[in-house]
């Protein structure tokens, strides 16, 4: 009986070790636990925000802060190195972006002097000149020609120039489109020429004139004309 009361006091002996063991334990894991968090959660919560705050602001010049070199100090540095590249890659695709925008405006700027240039020497010409589309439309015409039908340029602009200018022989008799000499060589996308055109005015009265047309040629596609006339003194 004495020997069980023994091992009892033992039992009881070392259940109060465990416990003790097992307090002190929790109170030095509790303890341990707020340093180890900041060692170990700050960098990662660091990162965490950086990141954060350049997906929202696109700012790739912000760099997280490094708070050691342990592997999490590595992973900062790796992840500053990816940013650094970012941002010359950006900085490289806005100054070619800006380049090009300059570059456009540039060209357009040409483009339109060159526009300028163009009209002005249409428009200063002494021989008429209007172009068409595969439609026989009117693309364009300069002042001389539309003073020559009796017109004016905005009235021509879209007409149809068979109906407009050549749609009658010398004697006043209408002929169908497919029967003009001009219309049909345009349609094989051969040059004409004429020392001695019958034209209208918009009035309907005849006149004379010389008549050029050019094919246009885009590559290997036929996509207009051009048509010079000068109108000739004399009765018809």
């Amino acid at each position: 009986l004495a020997n069980f009361s023994a091992m009892r006091q033992r039992f009881r002996l070392y259940a109060q070790v465990i416990g003790g063991v097992m307090l002190v334990s929790f109170v030095v894991a509790y303890l341990l636990s707020g340093p180890l968090q900041r060692i170990i959660s700050e960098p990662i919560l660091d990162l965490a925000r950086t990141a954060r705050s350049i997906s929202v602001q696109k700012d790739y010049s912000v760099r997280a802060q490094k708070q050691g070199n342990d592997e999490i100090g590595t992973f900062t540095d790796a992840f500053n190195l990816m940013l650094t590249q970012i941002e010359q890659q950006d900085q490289a695709l806005r100054l070619a972006k800006e380049g090009l925008e300059e570059r456009v405006v540039d060209r357009t700027r040409e483009l339109r002097e060159l526009q300028r240039q163009n009209e002005l020497i249409l428009n200063s010409a002494g021989e008429g000149i209007f172009g068409v589309d595969l439609a026989g439309r009117m693309t364009f015409v300069n002042p001389t020609a539309a003073q020559m039908i009796g017109s004016t340029v905005e009235e021509l602009v879209g007409r149809d120039e068979h109906s407009a200018v050549c749609h009658s022989n010398s004697e006043g008799v209408p002929y169908p489109q497919e029967g003009c000499p001009i219309c049909a060589d345009f349609k094989l996308g051969k040059p004409h020429s004429s020392a001695d055109e019958i034209l209208r005015r918009k009035s309907g009265a005849a006149f004379h004139a010389t008549y050029i047309r050019t094919p246009l040629v885009a590559g290997n596609h036929l996509v207009g004309a051009v048509d010079e006339h000068l109108e000739l003194d004399g009765p018809l």
